[in-house]
């Protein structure tokens, strides 16, 4: 039993990815506005060409204002749906898989939250070396009741 390379891609690796490709595209769309923009400043055409031609250079302020308020509506619109598109992969990649073991995670965090706040509010009231002592302890048990592994 097992699983070929294109079905490890395609079921596991992919999916786990996603979110993490479309932020970054996202993030490059957002910067090639930006920089598309900019490069109307040195004659690249664009929105950025006509914010400066016929807004700044020709003391247009309205015509300038316009511009501008396209670019950032525009940034925004990309944000936005990348940002929601990303939400949604993750909410997908954190809800698919065995429920057994997301309820495992919340149980092993519950016990572990539990544990933490258990041991600082005794290292509040317990002396300096208490601590290391407590933390050699803790180590021992846990080295204590791990099985060896087999070879």
């Amino acid at each position: 039993m097992g699983a070929r390379t294109q079905d490890i891609v395609r079921k596991v690796l992919l999916p786990e990815a996603a979110p993490s490709l479309v932020s970054g595209a996202t993030l490059t769309l957002v910067m090639l506005v930006g920089f598309s923009a900019m490069a109307g400043t040195i004659g690249g055409g664009g929105l950025g060409d006509l914010a400066l031609r016929y807004g700044y250079q020709r003391f247009n302020t309205p015509v300038l204002l316009v511009a501008v308020v396209v670019l950032i509506g525009l940034v925004q619109l990309i944000q936005s749906g990348g940002d929601l598109l990303v939400r949604a992969l993750r909410r997908r990649v954190e809800t698919t898989g065995p429920p057994s073991l997301s309820v495992q995670r919340r149980g092993l965090l519950h016990s572990l939250d539990a544990a933490a706040r258990d041991s600082f509010k005794g290292q509040a009231r317990a002396a300096p070396g208490a601590r290391s002592e407590r933390a050699a302890r803790a180590c021992a048990d846990a080295t204590a009741s791990s099985s060896p592994s087999p070879r």
